[in-house]
């Protein structure tokens, strides 16, 4: 007589070699609770941040537009270098340089914010004269793109 088999869940997902998707629900949870936690915790500080900035900056207007950046181009030229920017269309380095403060008539140099984008194939030297032209016109805050 043979003896009769055990017929059990332990038994059968033994048999079948499945694994326990307990432990691993477990954890998920426990990571995904983890995150949610922190992403509001985080989102808070995020919009204190924001807040304090906008205050200190603009202390009348809490909701302000954030500050205009110019963008000025440097692209090759037949002559040299070729300027653009600030509506004064494309221009060589040096009518740039003198056409430059004209300009800026009526506007706070140093508070502007200038973004230099130069082609690829612009040479160095030609963005070395734009940096140069807006700094001699009193522009300090100035990026390269």
């Amino acid at each position: 007589m043979t003896p009769l088999r055990r017929r059990n869940a332990r038994s059968i997902r033994e048999s079948q070699g499945i694994p326990a998707m307990t432990p691993m629900v477990d954890v998920t949870l426990v990571i995904l609770i983890f995150f949610m936690a922190s992403a509001v915790i985080g989102g808070r500080e995020w919009f204190l941040e924001t807040a304090i900035a906008s205050n200190s900056a603009h202390s009348d207007r809490p909701a302000s537009l954030p500050e205009a950046v110019f963008v000025v181009k440097v692209v090759p030229g037949a002559e040299g270098g070729l300027i653009e920017g600030f509506g004064l269309g494309v221009l060589p380095a040096h009518e740039f340089a003198a056409t430059l403060p004209a300009a800026l008539k009526g506007l706070d140099p140093a508070a502007l914010r200038v973004v230099l984008e130069p082609s690829p194939s612009a040479a160095y030297g030609h963005v070395v004269a734009a940096r140069e032209a807006l700094d001699a016109a009193g522009v300090r805050d100035v990026g390269i793109r």
